[in-house]
């Protein structure tokens, strides 16, 4: 009996290290994964109008100069920021794109009607 139990034991171990070697992301997937999050979400081309003003509105940059903020939700409004796009360049960028986005027409740049909402979604949260 406490044979069996032993085995019993030790395929379940063996199955469960087994099941999460196989879970495990190949380096070479993450970093794909990882630039799909910072590439385009509205239009494949990065530097499309819709994807520049998403950027402006919700990417932000820490010190070390990494970027956190391109498959966010929400905007990255952190308490003790708030200069952020209310002063300096941050501020200046999303003018720009935003006189951009009206003298381009750049709302009749998207036909689809989920990317339409999302862009809708995102400007709300930012002016909200």
């Amino acid at each position: 009996m406490r044979i069996l139990s032993l085995l019993t034991f030790t395929l379940a171990t063996g199955l469960l290290v087994l099941g999460s070697e196989n879970r495990k992301t190949p380096a070479s997937t993450l970093s794909s994964v990882e630039s799909a999050s910072k590439a385009a979400i509205f239009h494949p081309d990065a530097d499309h109008l819709w994807n520049q003003l998403h950027a402006a509105l919700f990417v932000r940059v820490d010190q070390a100069g990494q970027q956190y903020g391109h498959d966010a939700v929400d905007p990255l409004l952190w308490p003790g920021t708030s200069g952020f796009l209310l002063q300096g360049k941050s501020h200046t960028q999303a003018i720009r794109l935003l006189d951009q986005f009206i003298g381009k027409e750049g709302a009749k740049l998207i036909k689809d009607p989920v990317k339409r909402a999302v862009m809708q979604h995102d400007l709300w949260a930012v002016f909200d």
